[in-house]
């Protein structure tokens, strides 16, 4: 038995996996093509990594609610509103900037949740 593998194998499998890849896509849902457009604006923009990682390791250690918004509202502040959010995300991170973080037992949870 030989280490090498036929070329006719190699091309087979590759235009298999690209029959697979193309199906799969075709199956996706709109939710989950609207996901995938969001993981992609993520990994297009590394300050948004950072952001993110920054949100979750700082912001949500706390059970104090108001400390929660006070930590995410400085970091929104510092960094900017991540550009991979949606729309709709940009405009809540706008509503908690303006009103949640001062409404904490309100907003907190709801972004927790999300």
């Amino acid at each position: 038995m030989t280490d090498a593998i036929a070329p006719s194998l190699i091309e087979t499998a590759l235009e298999l996996a690209a029959r697979w890849q193309r199906r799969a896509n075709q199956l996706l849902t709109s939710e989950e093509k609207a996901q995938q457009e969001q993981l992609k604006r993520l990994l297009e923009n590394p300050m948004d990594k950072v952001v993110l990682a920054k949100l979750f390791d700082q912001s949500f250690r706390s059970r104090n609610a108001a400390r929660v918004a006070d930590q995410i509202d400085y970091l929104l502040r510092t960094h900017g509103t991540p550009e991979f959010f949606s729309a709709l995300e940009k405009s809540l991170v706008l509503l908690f900037r303006g009103f949640g973080r001062h409404l904490p037992s309100l907003s907190i949870p709801r972004m927790v949740e999300k």
